[in-house]
């Protein structure tokens, strides 16, 4: 589907041909290939698609004429066609849905071959389809008697992700609707929030009226729309046909649609906009009323409106098929309309753009709009009565003027032989541009490069890998670079450089019963931070089974991909002991007996998933078809063949470069050796974006010769159970909103001042421990609490914190963070003192001692006083004064109960707390400067005697 601006949700329309096309061979061949060609730009089609040309084109073999009238793009990058296949020429006989790979190639996961074909009745066709946010797949068209489907109704279906049929929807994945007329037909379809259905076209009740249905996501009509979920309405007669849809952010529902029949011109072509409520009745705030309430009609001579889409403003865009009648040909032609429905008579030249003129006959449309608000047209170019075909894209911008950065002037013409057609247009997640229609008796798809998704030369990484003798992050003269040093590209972020294979076992534990005859034992095997995509699997099995001919064994990607690895091998033997299916094996697994071990080649080419993502959810299936014996399954397991990431050492003189390196973002890293600390850069590893052909350089990483101790580096308090953290008592990363930026931890040896002391009325609550090269997994044991009035700090009363969690990498520069919380109003008006224990865990030669106090409003200290904290009238007036902030940031110190305003409560609680005092806090003060050097044996003595010295003179 195309990808419209924020919070749109447009849709499309289509249209039968009104003439019959000459039958043609069946062919199954590309076009004429581009010439090679090294700089692309927009509009270029992508050769890399469609086998070299850029242009697919996929059918039935045992049909005369496939052809597709709608397009989307998955997320991930593969394409939808959808439209009808006919053994005859007119045109609609089953539903047919193909599903392409991104290089062009049908997905052979998809259905059979790639294709679903779909019988519902005598002649059948797909208009337009969509994709729900779950991946299944709606299509919506028609289905009727022969003679183009002159008595017909609404046809919709939906297909799971893997092309069968969802029976969870409709009838066995089927709904075929009746207005009691003689000729009903879906031409666009739009999805809600709520994964309700709109389906709207041609409702034959009276004529020929707009008709418009809302189902339910199990596919019934709803009956909280229309009348008993339909709407069945006229904009100026009785001729109305809906052929596009598209969904406001309030849920309204925008329509175009063909008014002509007694319109304004007295029958020339007329356009017909409608707006109705999200329950389907017309809004009477859109349009004039003179044609209808929630009805615009303007005589444009358009006769199929099957392009529309919605900008983020609301202003709305439309492109048809207008037609001439001097010349009796038609062109196609966008208009653009305010949310309230004039015609924006600015846009293009005189409220128009013309796309493609020259066009015989009436063809159906194709609209999208970019992120940038761009607009894309796909439309027809028959220009020689039919008997050639082709192609126009075009790019517009919100102005109403061709982008002239896309193709020639804006425009891109693409031959496409006999009758060739574009009806529909999607933009690709990576910008590009893709065109569905028909071409050559066949499906068709065209990929265009957009702005995003061009060729791009490679770029290079450089740097270098240096002894920093200080310690200080930075190379200073005559700090030498390390020689054979690897630096390389984190592909997925782990922190380790990945190569070679990675395996992956699920052990069932008791195992897993296999039911005979009657079910299927499944087993999910969860593989994540491999990354990348598959380039080899191997799957080992244990089964224990008397009789293992009665097994089928399948291996599902988690795309959904089936891989049949055995069914009917070994005879009468038993078990599977640690037996390997791998495509590189020498023996195929048909050609071994039971009990089977060793590797074997499996009955479908394990390469089917090659390509895909291995990461995600894989499942093992173990069928027992028959009911004379039992077995389990006991374990399995993966093994990927992982792409090694992109490395390299570094010279004799630490310099190194990272070349052919594709533009994009990329985590660069070193691996450190032994007996190093990593000093630069912070956080262990650089960021770094790479443009078209860009050498970025000065990426230098710098290592101390030698094992740094741990430091805390951040010692802060935050407002738990605040409008900060949202309200959450527990500790989680919510809590680093509501850390108070303008208080900090109390150090021996330190007076205590303002940024010491917090007014919060919950008291300390939460307090944040950051520690820089923590010596292993720090314990919520390792930390130490206590809490006084004063006085001495070795006489405080121990307290206990509710929750400690330690979150590696989670603080600044990658640094270790600890969430502690107390709870509310446990340490209140007094201060907290905070030891982090020396240890293993935490790395640190010497423990790192901190307070932070509390005094209930108290706001507006002078930290030059010796004397205590106090509450008196400064806080008063000084509350009282900001009385009606709203929004109160995290810092503002008259919001004493961190509501994020202050109010009249937080001045009540001053009050209440008005004459208390908290003694002012200078605990004792140890010298505790350690050089940076290597440890060793004599340095680990000296830290251990410093630690009991500091004990010593923090206990008194």
């Amino acid at each position: 589907m195309h990808r419209p601006l924020s919070r749109t949700v447009p849709s499309r329309r289509r249209e039968e041909r009104s003439v019959a096309r000459p039958a043609a061979p069946h062919a199954r061949r590309m076009m004429e290939t581009l010439e090679n060609r090294v700089l692309f730009a927009a509009g270029d089609l992508d050769t890399t698609f469609g086998g070299g040309d850029g242009v697919a084109l996929v059918g039935l073999p045992t049909t005369l004429i496939d052809e597709a009238k709608a397009v989307a793009v998955q997320s991930d990058g593969k394409v939808l066609l959808a439209g009808s296949s006919s053994t005859d020429n007119n045109f609609g006989g089953n539903f047919l849905v193909a599903r392409l790979n991104t290089d062009g190639s049908l997905d052979t996961s998809f259905g059979t071959g790639g294709l679903v074909e779909m019988d519902f009745g005598a002649e059948d066709g797909i208009e337009d389809l969509l994709i729900q946010p779950d991946g299944k797949i709606v299509v919506g068209g028609w289905t009727g008697t022969l003679n183009n489907a002159t008595t017909a109704n609404f046809a919709l279906a939906r297909l799971n992700t893997n092309g069968t049929p969802d029976t969870t929807f409709g009838l066995s994945g089927r709904v075929v609707t009746d207005f009691a007329g003689s000729e009903d037909r879906i031409y666009a379809l739009a999805l809600q929030p709520d994964n309700k259905i709109l389906a709207v076209g041609r409702g034959t009740v009276s004529g020929n009226q707009l008709g418009v249905v809302r189902y339910t996501a199990s596919g019934v009509p709803d009956s909280t729309f229309g009348a008993a979920g339909k709407v069945n309405m006229s904009i100026w007669s009785n001729n109305a046909t809906g052929y596009a849809v598209a969904l406001q952010p309030d849920n309204k529902i925008v329509i175009a649609a063909d008014a002509s029949s007694g319109g304004p011109a007295g029958g020339v072509a007329t356009l017909g906009l409608v707006r109705l409520s999200p329950s389907g009745i017309p809004d009477a705030t859109f349009g004039t009323g003179a044609h209808g309430t929630g009805a615009v009609v303007d005589n444009v001579g358009i006769t199929h409106p099957t392009g529309l889409v919605l900008d983020n403003t609301g202003n709305i865009y439309v492109a048809g098929t207008v037609l001439d009648t001097g010349t009796n040909t038609h062109s196609t032609k966008l208009f653009k309309y305010t949310p309230t429905g004039s015609k924006v008579t600015t846009f293009g030249s005189g409220g128009a753009v013309t796309i493609s003129p020259g066009g015989f006959f009436a063809f159906p449309v194709g609209l999208a709009m970019q992120g940038d608000g761009k607009l894309v047209v796909a439309a027809t170019s028959n220009t020689t009565g039919g008997t050639d075909g082709a192609w126009t894209v075009a790019r517009v911008t919100q102005a109403g003027v061709l982008d002239s950065t896309f193709g020639t002037g804006g425009r891109v013409t693409t031959p496409g032989g006999l009758q060739a057609a574009g009806y529909d247009v999607a933009i690709a997640p990576d910008g590009k541009v893709v065109v569905g229609g028909y071409s050559l008796n066949n499906m068709m798809a065209a990929r265009y490069f957009g702005d995003a998704g061009l060729p791009q030369d490679p770029g290079t990484i450089s740097g270098v890998v240096y002894q920093d003798n200080d310690a200080d992050g930075v190379r200073d003269v005559g700090e030498p670079g390390l020689a054979d040093w690897m630096v390389y590209l984190d592909l997925n972020n782990n922190g380790v450089l990945d190569g070679g294979t990675s395996t992956v076992t699920r052990t069932e534990e008791p195992p897993r019963q296999i039911p005979d005859g009657t079910g299927v034992a499944v087993s999910d095997l969860v593989v994540s931070g491999l990354g990348g995509t598959v380039s080899d699997v191997n799957v080992t099995l244990n089964i224990t089974h008397p009789y293992v001919s009665d097994l089928a064994v399948y291996l599902i990607s988690p795309t959904g991909t089936r891989v049949r690895l055995l069914q009917d091998v070994g005879g009468a033997g038993d078990n599977f002991t640690n037996t390997t299916l791998d495509d590189e094996a020498s023996q195929s697994i048909n050609l071994g007996a039971a009990p089977f071990t060793g590797r074997y080649r499996p009955q479908q080419s394990l390469s089917l998933v090659d390509g895909q993502t291995i990461d995600g959810t894989w499942r093992l299936e173990v069928r027992d078809l028959f009911t004379d014996f039992a077995g389990t399954l006991d374990s399995w397991s993966l093994t990927f063949a992982t792409a090694a990431e992109p490395s390299t050492l570094t010279a004799s003189d630490g310099t190194y470069t990272l070349a052919s390196v594709v533009p994009g973002t990329y985590t660069v890293r070193e691996v450190v050796k032994t007996g190093f600390t990593q000093t630069a850069p912070a956080g262990g590893a650089h960021t770094v974006v790479v443009t078209s052909g860009q050498a970025v350089t000065g990426i230098d990483f710098g290592n101390f010769n030698g094992i740094l101790p741990a430091t805390v580096v951040g010692r802060r308090v935050f407002y738990n159970n605040s409008a900060f953290d949202g309200r959450n008592s527990a500790a989680n990363p919510q809590d680093d909103a509501a850390v108070a930026p303008d208080k900090q931890g109390l150090l021996p040896g330190q007076r205590a001042t303002s940024a010491n002391v917090t007014s919060y009325s919950k008291g300390i609550n939460g307090v944040i421990v950051d520690v820089q090269r923590p010596g292993g997994a720090i314990q919520p044991n390792d930390l130490q609490f206590s809490a006084g009035t004063g006085g001495n700090p070795a006489l405080w009363d121990a307290v206990s914190p509710s929750q400690v969690v330690v979150r590696p990498g989670a603080g600044p520069n990658g640094t270790t963070r600890i969430n502690v919380t107390f709870a509310d109003g446990t340490i209140r008006n007094m201060w907290l003192r905070v030891r982090v224990l020396a240890n293993s865990r935490t790395g640190l030669t010497q423990e790192d001692v901190f307070y932070v106090g509390n005094l209930v409003g108290e706001s507006t200290h002078v930290d030059t006083s010796a004397g205590p904290f106090s509450v008196n009238a400064h806080d008063l007036v000084a509350t009282r004064g900001a009385i009606g902030t709203d929004p109160a940031t995290v810092a503002n110190r008259y919001d004493h109960n961190r509501d994020g305003r202050v109010d009249v409560v937080d001045f009540n609680l001053l009050r209440r707390n008005y004459g208390r005092i908290l003694e002012a806090l200078q605990p004792p003060s140890v010298a505790a400067a350690f050089a940076v050097v290597p440890v060793t044996a004599a340095t680990t003595a000296l830290a251990s005697a410093r630690r009991d010295e500091w004990t010593s003179a923090l206990l008194g």
